[in-house]
């Protein structure tokens, strides 16, 4: 039901986005992110801020306090330059804009003119600037020190009359003698000590989020990684070995949090959420295809997979003539390897390592997700909102919903029913291709229930002779409602799936 309120709003975005991307697609999406994380969610959780819509440049947050979003953008910009230099590539500059007035809630959503203004406001703003409406200014009143000043009547886009803006720039001052009141916080005592980045996640399309710990998932990328690699550096050790990406360790906070397990957003063997070490190691660009796959059986003595459990004529059951050579639905040689067994992925990777002298594996869990964060606590490495996966994955969408009616889709269309060819969507900020879908991915580790008792650095948990292995990921047939990057699931270590595969990763030997 739609609710209508008052609210402040904070429109940031990237100036030059769309010139950046086509320049340097990779380094604007890592340093993005890294800003993400060490500047936007912190202030905005310290200022008790709560975003509401994430874009591919930029963000929407709202403020009960106008005085509080006025401060915030000020605190943003005041550490952007920092976390610029500290950043490889040509330095990122954000403009803000802010706007009060009325709203309307849906959800967990706002629309309205309120917002409109602040995202036309934000995009009349210069470079490192926090430009704001005449309401808001009246609303902040004397109650900062920070100095706003009139940049005059401006034409925004889609509002008929010219508005009057206001300017705090980073470094301003309030001029001598001003005073600076003190607030009472709002806010409970339980969610300061939770506060810090913001987990976004969807039920029911509605977009839910919960405060985190105040550790959370950050990547070393200054870190020189070992065989003088750099954090992103694609490599390939041989010429039919899959193309990898040199991931720089960092901290993972792994799982889903308390608060969306209890309330049945997220299963309980999602948790409990904890601060996991992660090494520096290599990870397959893509999933391995079909060719790679043949040209590993055609050079080892690995048996030919055959069984394979699809689902065709309205039933799901193992069936004796499917198989990785033909999983029931057609396939290109550059399709992820389906119908493939955890001991066909781990025969795989052993090849790998006999062929090049390399220690060839595959992922860890706490790996598979840190790369599936990429460097953010969010549902997914690019926010909260499973209808924009598309881009990024092959998923159950409205393709697939106009072949099968009734299926549970995203809102989107990748143009895909099954499998489509690796690396054909949008690479996340790793430079890592299809991780959420195409196919659920087998990792190292054993099942265990929970993570309760798991390892706290990044190796597989693994106990003797155990049969059921994790599964991480999504498929070409996966509902949005289940997947995220703490989305894990479980199979015997025999048990061969049209909707299974897998990459490889390989750990960076010290020189």
């Amino acid at each position: 039901m739609a609710v209508r309120r008052v609210a402040a709003v904070l429109a940031a975005d990237v100036v030059g986005y769309t010139r950046r991307m086509a320049e340097d697609e990779l380094t604007t999406l890592r340093q993005l992110g890294e800003l993400r994380q060490s500047v936007l969610y912190p202030a905005i959780a310290r200022a008790e801020g709560r975003v509401f819509k994430e874009m591919g440049d930029g963000l929407l947050a709202e403020f009960a306090s106008v005085v509080s979003a006025v401060e915030c953008g000020h605190a943003i910009q005041s550490q952007v330059p920092a976390a610029a230099r500290d950043s490889q590539g040509e330095p990122l500059q954000l403009r803000i804009g802010i706007h009060f007035g009325e709203v309307v809630a849906e959800g967990d959503d706002l629309f309205g003119e309120t917002v409109n203004m602040a995202a036309r406001i934000e995009a009349a703003a210069g470079p490192g600037e926090v430009w704001l409406s005449e309401q808001a200014r009246q609303m902040v009143g004397n109650r900062t020190a920070l100095a706003i000043t009139s940049q005059g009547a401006h034409n925004l886009k889609g509002f008929a009359d010219p508005a009057e803006l206001f300017a705090v720039r980073a470094g301003d001052t309030a001029p001598p003698g001003a005073s600076r009141p003190q607030r009472r916080s709002r806010a409970n005592p339980r969610n300061l000590a939770l506060a810090g980045v913001v987990l976004a996640a969807a039920i029911g399309g509605v977009v839910v989020r919960f405060a985190l710990a105040p550790d959370h998932t950050s990547v070393d990328t200054a870190a020189s990684l070992p065989s003088g690699l750099r954090h992103g550096e694609v490599f390939r050790d041989c010429d039919e070995c899959p193309q990898m990406v040199a991931v720089a360790g960092g901290e993972l906070l792994m799982g889903a949090p308390e608060e969306g397990i209890a309330s049945g957003l997220f299963p309980p063997e999602q948790g409990p959420q904890r601060l996991v070490d992660i090494a520096p190691f290599a990870v397959a660009q893509r999933e391995v295809t079909r060719a790679e796959f043949s040209t590993f059986l055609d050079a080892s003595d690995h048996q030919r997979p055959t069984g394979c459990r699809t689902w065709e004529d309205g039933t799901s059951a193992i069936r004796e003539d499917r198989s990785f050579d033909d999983p029931g639905f057609p396939q290109e040689e550059d399709h992820p390897a389906v119908c493939i067994s955890w001991h066909d992925a781990r025969a795989f990777a052993d090849w790998l390592a006999r062929k090049t002298g390399e220690p060839y594996r595959l992922l860890t869990e706490a790996e598979w997700e840190f790369v599936a964060r990429a460097g953010a606590d969010t549902r997914f490495s690019f926010g909260a909102d499973p209808d924009e996966v598309c881009a990024f994955d092959n998923v159950a969408d409205a393709t697939a919903r106009s072949r099968w009616d009734g299926w549970e889709t995203a809102l989107c269309s990748d143009g895909r029913v099954f499998t489509g060819p690796v690396g054909s969507y949008d690479a996340n900020p790793f430079g890592v291709f299809d991780i959420y879908g195409n196919v659920r991915e087998w990792v190292q580790d054993c099942w265990h229930q929970t993570f309760a008792g798991a390892p706290v650095t990044g190796e597989a948990w693994t106990t003797p002779g155990c049969d059921l292995r994790v599964v991480r990921g999504g498929s070409w047939d996966s509902k949005p409602s289940i997947i995220s990057s703490s989305h894990r699931g479980r199979l015997p270590a025999d048990h061969r799936d049209f909707l299974y595969g897998f990459r490889v990763a390989r750990d960076l030997n010290a020189d």
